[in-house]
């Protein structure tokens, strides 16, 4: 009797370890990490175009912090990687570096699926491999305005991004990060940025964005 439930104990575990090997080929790491949707689904989302990000991995260096972000649309796994310059910013707050680098087929379908969101057709269905952004640093500026920081995001980090197109359409987007909380945002500044923020992401980027 008990060399039997022993043998039965060891195929169960023979399988249980088949399992979670195949899961690993098979990338569904994501799926253990709980990716949310991609849609903010909260009142705040007035356009519908507010979309929100796991952080499912971080790496910090002398020069920069780099997250991977991911989230779900439908039934497909999309993301990029955002990097932060650890360098000081200005005393009003602007900065320069903030990169937005392509993760290869899930940035493609972040791409695909913001211009679903968007109702817009990109020129391209690949992503921009690596886009520089001019920056405000949010808090910086509300310390040097207001004399302290705002109170409705104290526990992000908050941008206001600029981008150009390759046409010098400018687009302007926020980025608001919490890495406790491993979230990210990218919030939309106004209807009239949705075109040139999609040309941007779909290889129509110029190198000298604007502030």
């Amino acid at each position: 009797m008990l060399k039997g439930c022993l043998k039965f104990g060891y195929i169960l575990l023979l399988f249980s370890s088949l399992f979670a090997c195949q899961a690993g080929k098979n990338g569904n790491d994501d799926q253990l990490m709980e990716l949310k949707q991609l849609i903010d689904a909260s009142l705040d989302n007035h356009w519908g175009g507010d979309v929100i990000f796991t952080i499912t991995d971080n790496v910090k260096n002398a020069q920069q912090t780099d997250y991977i972000l991911k989230a779900l649309y439908q039934n497909d796994t999309v993301g990029l990687q955002i990097s932060i310059p650890n360098k000081k910013v200005s005393e009003v707050g602007f900065g320069e570096g903030i990169q937005i680098k392509s993760l290869g087929r899930i940035s493609d379908n972040f791409l695909v699926a913001l211009s679903t969101i968007y109702k817009l057709k990109a020129s391209s269905a690949t992503f921009s491999t690596k886009i520089d952004a001019s920056y405000i640093d949010l808090q910086q500026f509300a310390i040097h305005t207001a004399g302290k920081k705002p109170t409705n995001l104290s526990d992000y980090q908050t941008y206001k991004l600029f981008l150009l197109n390759s046409e010098g359409d400018e687009a302007e987007v926020f980025l608001n990060i919490s890495a406790e909380e491993k979230r990210v945002e990218l919030r939309e500044k106004d209807l009239e940025y949705r075109e040139p923020l999609i040309s941007v992401f779909s290889n129509e980027y110029s190198e000298k964005p604007s502030k």
